[in-house]
């Protein structure tokens, strides 16, 4: 459809900047829309079906069957289908999906005459094209029986997520988790949420001038605890092995591997990282680091096991760098934008950091050299097209 339509030729001549700006906004008002219609024919084109035709069998009486003519690429098959079939489907939707198209209504006495009949025909058409046009009703039960998908086109169907694990035993909210599938491990960085609890454990927290060489009980804010897959009867089960506990809320955990480092971000700036070894068969931790890297809360961490360092950002706008072995020592501190930093994403092999921020901006740094070299920044906006949400990832180069 793209390759049909060309971007018309730059003129040769100079524009003033506000015939300028009138022109760019014409061309992306015509891309945007160019892009809807294309977004509407994908949708439409992926499953096409009809109702061309009814007709009548005499059961135990006379009975309305309408004939759904389905076609996917070059497969075209038939269902009968009564409108009490059509009836169980449109509730069994409406008890997941709130936007579901309105089905045609149910009368007090039956249809007899053939214009009636087809009159509903046609309401039922509209009704089951309205629904083919949604991607997300491929993985519904109901909708994928109803149109015998996994039958004749199983590729089209999606298989729905399927729960194997219900773990409900943390005591605080759940901020962030990390998994180790070879050691069947789980690390969780809970919090308390409730906002009025929260505010008074950090004022029973406090310490005042005269308390300062006292030893207080701390109230508990925010923990990190461990937890050991076992099996019991083919059952998948985790059983907490330790727990540690901090007077500030644990926003984020990240696990290392072949460190066998845990680090926990709070939201007072600190990160507290401990060190796990498989000789202890993860029953304990060993304290390695706690220091306040942050003036805000910890957004994201990453700990490079050959350098020894650890990346994080934090809600202070700042990138760094820290050395565990030398407890925290300062290696680098980057301003990174103008914006809250959200979260901190590191490919290892390419050794590139994707930092996100509360405004829509993505910064990639290259972090082969120090201080990290800046290489690029991407910025996420979204625009409606009619009924498609169209949303645009810009990559610009950062000079």
């Amino acid at each position: 459809f793209f390759l049909m339509i060309r971007r018309p030729p730059r003129s040769t001549q100079s524009r003033s900047s506000a015939a300028s700006d009138v022109y760019k906004r014409q061309t992306q008002s015509t891309w945007g829309y160019l892009f809807s219609i294309y977004c509407l024919m994908e949708a439409t084109s992926f499953l096409q079906v009809s109702i061309p035709e009814f007709t009548q069998e005499f059961l135990s009486k006379s009975t309305t069957f309408y004939i759904i003519k389905v076609t996917r690429k070059d497969v075209t098959w038939e269902l009968k289908k009564r409108y009490s079939e059509f009836d169980t489907l449109h509730e069994n939707l409406k008890r997941i999906y709130s936007d579901i198209p309105s089905l045609p209504g149910k009368t007090l006495l039956n249809l007899n005459t053939h214009d009636q009949i087809d009159k509903r025909r046609v309401a039922l058409e509209q009704y089951i094209q309205g629904l083919v046009t949604r991607r997300d009703l491929l993985g519904n039960q109901a909708f994928k029986g109803f149109l015998e998908l996994d039958e004749h086109a199983p590729e089209a169907s999606v298989n729905p997520a399927k729960l194997v694990l219900d773990l409900t035993q943390f005591t605080l909210g759940v901020r962030g988790f990390a998994f180790d599938f070879d050691n069947n491990l789980l690390f969780t960085a809970i919090s308390d949420m409730n906002v009025a609890s929260r505010v008074d454990s950090y004022l029973t927290n406090l310490k005042l001038p005269w308390e300062q060489a006292l030893k207080m009980t701390v109230v508990t804010v925010g923990a990190l605890e461990c937890y050991h897959q076992t099996s019991s009867s083919g059952e998948l089960k985790y059983e907490r092995a330790w727990i540690k506990t901090f007077p500030s809320q644990a926003i984020c955990v990240h696990w290392d591997k072949q460190s066998q480092y845990l680090a926990t971000g709070l939201d007072n700036g600190v990160i507290d990282v401990v060190k796990v070894t498989q000789e202890s068969n993860f029953l304990k931790y060993i304290s390695t680091m706690t220091t306040k890297v942050h003036d805000g809360r910890v957004m994201g961490m990453y700990i490079d096991y050959v350098l020894g360092y650890m990346y994080s950002v934090g809600e202070d706008k700042h990138f760094k760098i820290t050395d565990i072995s030398k407890n925290g020592e300062m290696v680098c501190d980057l301003n990174v934008g103008n914006s809250t930093l959200t979260n901190l994403h590191i490919e290892k092999e390419t050794k590139r950091a994707f930092i996100g921020t509360k405004e829509g901006a993505v910064y990639l740094y290259d972090i082969t050299p120090c201080p990290p070299r800046s290489v690029s920044y991407t910025h996420l906006r979204a625009h409606e097209t009619g009924r498609n949400l169209v949303c645009r990832l810009l990559l610009e180069k950062k000079k």
